[in-house]
């Protein structure tokens, strides 16, 4: 199984991660989904330690992705 990333994911990822397709292979998801939480840890934080715009953006599609992932094939 691949993950395939939507048109907003995969134009966001490309911009912070430079990912260069829009299907991961299940073997580099865990990879992608640990890169993008350690930029939302270097970037998408306010000085008062709260999420700012693009850490919001960044976090709620970090989820959709690991959501999408780990429960959608359970069918």
């Amino acid at each position: 199984m691949m993950l395939r990333l939507l048109d907003t994911e995969f134009l966001f990822l490309k911009k912070i991660l430079g990912v260069k397709s829009r299907i991961v292979p299940d073997d580099d998801i865990d990879f992608l989904l640990d890169e993008l939480d350690d930029w939302i840890i270097a970037n998408g934080f306010n000085d008062d330690y709260s999420l700012n715009d693009e850490g919001r953006k960044a976090q709620n599609m970090y989820d959709a992705i690991y959501y999408r992932n780990t429960y959608e094939d359970e069918d």
